[in-house]
């Protein structure tokens, strides 16, 4: 789709080493950013997000003088840093979005992750079934809530139908069910996480019909 094709933006973060862009989706009501693409070139992998933004730039703080610290709170007690923290300084890069005129960084809580693998035979010619996934995902101060589920089919012509999802046991894996002879999994985490590595799946080979 076209529409509001003009206020797509883009922009490169050389420390995350991603490129990012940002457009108006089907579903954005006035034509504004509301959707993300973000592709790591060190990695050669594209990922998505739903965030809404005018527009996206690598920046550097501004400096700030004994006096300009009012701007930032009326009370010294009350400052986010010690006064002779570098953040005062300026200098430091960081890569931001604007949005109802402000300039905002990509910090704060963790959002919801949504990831899928690529489709996979267990046996190639052969039915299988898969029966656990064990998801590599490593947290923060809260520990994440993590679940899997399998997307299986018989025919590449036909749709994809994903089961229930498994929350992650005491032993660390998401127990499944899922027989057909094309699988993907599907992983979704929500709290405080850090890296999402991989999964290992058990599965094991059903036979030809």
């Amino acid at each position: 789709k076209t529409a509001n094709r003009e206020n797509m933006r883009a922009a490169v973060d050389p420390l995350q080493q991603i490129v990012i862009w940002a457009f108006p989706s089907v579903d954005s009501a006035d034509g504004s950013n509301d959707e993300l693409i973000i592709y790591n070139y060190f990695l050669n992998r594209w990922s998505r997000a739903v965030v809404s933004c005018d527009a996206l730039a690598p920046l550097f703080t501004a400096g700030y003088t004994l006096e300009q610290l009012d701007n930032i709170s009326s009370s010294i007690d009350a400052l986010p840093a010690s006064l002779d923290d570098g953040v005062f300084m300026g200098g430091t890069f960081f890569f931001a979005a604007a949005k109802d005129k402000k300039v905002q960084s990509f910090t704060g809580t963790c959002l919801s992750a949504t990831i899928d693998t690529g489709e996979f035979q267990v046996t190639a010619g052969r039915r299988s079934l898969v029966n656990t996934v064990i998801p590599y995902v490593t947290g923060g101060s809260v520990a994440p809530t993590i679940s899997a589920s399998i997307g299986s089919r018989s025919l590449q012509h036909e749709d994809v139908t994903f089961g229930s999802a498994s929350t992650v046991n005491s032993e660390g894996f998401c127990p499944v069910r899922a027989e057909g002879r094309f699988h993907r999994v599907r992983v979704n985490i929500v709290n405080d996480w850090t890296q999402a590595q991989g999964i290992d799946v058990d599965a094991q080979a059903t036979g030809l019909r």
